[in-house]
């Protein structure tokens, strides 16, 4: 899993309509979400990138802050 973070604003979140949480009863449809992808035959870092890139304009080398395994 990957968060983007800024030490100003905090971790970036973004709202997505989602149909399925409309038509269930969320008024809007909106869910807060942190950005995903599929690896889609990529290395992990070049995914992490693309997928901030295409949801949050965010376009910047991603700084390992700490692995999981």
């Amino acid at each position: 899993m990957v968060l983007l973070y800024n030490r100003k604003p905090g971790p970036w979140c973004y709202r997505q309509f989602r149909y399925p949480a409309y038509v269930n009863g969320l008024a809007d449809g909106l869910l807060m979400e942190a950005c995903a992808g599929l690896l889609d035959n990529d290395a992990p870092d070049a995914c992490i990138q693309r997928e901030a890139a295409e949801e949050t304009g965010f376009d910047r080398n991603p700084k390992r802050v700490f692995e999981h395994t």
